[in-house]
C-alpha cells in the first residue's frame, strides 16, 4: 500500500547450496515507479574462496564489489536509483565447494516525481 508516491521498504532474501551462485531479483515496478535499493548484506557460512556481489539493472552490470570476510553489508545513504520500470537483480557468487552463501536486500519503490525530493544516487 503506498504512502502518498513512495512504497514502504521491502526486504527480500535467499541462500543457495554449496558451491552456488544466490541470485535475488526485483522485477521492474510498472510504468512511472523506479526501485531505490538501500542496502545490500551478503554472508557466508565459512571463509569463502572467492566472493562477489554483482548488481545488474536489466541485465546490464552496474556495480561489482568483491566479499571481503564471511558477511559484508554495503548501506546506501542516498539509495541506488535503478530506473524508471527498470528490473534489479543481485548475485553472490558461489563461495566454494563446501561454501554456502545468502543475500538480502533493501529497497522501496516510488514514483518518479519523487526523485527531487528523495536524495538518491543514480547507477
Amino acid at each position: 500500500m503506498p504512502m502518498g508516491d513512495i512504497y514502504p521498504a521491502t526486504i527480500v532474501g535467499g541462500s543457495g547450496d554449496d558451491n552456488a551462485d544466490v541470485t535475488v531479483t526485483v522485477a521492474a515496478p510498472g510504468s512511472g515507479l523506479s526501485t531505490y535499493l538501500c542496502g545490500i548484506f551478503a554472508d557466508y557460512d565459512t571463509d569463502a574462496a572467492t566472493g562477489k556481489v554483482t548488481l545488474q539493472i536489466d541485465d546490464t552490470t552496474a556495480w561489482v564489489q568483491t566479499v571481503m570476510d564471511t558477511t559484508d553489508r554495503w548501506e546506501f545513504a542516498n539509495p541506488i536509483r535503478v530506473g524508471d520500470n527498470a528490473a534489479l537483480s543481485v548475485t553472490l557468487a558461489s563461495g566454494g565447494a563446501t561454501c554456502q552463501g545468502m543475500l538480502t536486500l533493501q529497497y522501496f519503490t516510488a514514483t518518479y516525481d519523487q526523485k527531487e525530493r528523495l536524495h538518491v544516487t543514480a547507477v
